[in-house]
């Protein structure tokens, strides 16, 4: 579990650093938190 969750924190942190480099909004940030978190739970 806590492999899994290491790995999801990663994802989102270079999904976060990509949203940022082409001037993402933080909406679609969360938006793709909440649903991750609902596809693993």
């Amino acid at each position: 579990m806590y492999l899994l969750l290491g790995r999801v924190k990663m994802i989102l942190e270079n999904k976060r650093s990509v949203l940022q480099k082409c001037g993402g909004s933080q909406k679609l940030s969360q938006i793709g938190k909440t649903r991750l978190f609902k596809g693993i739970f």
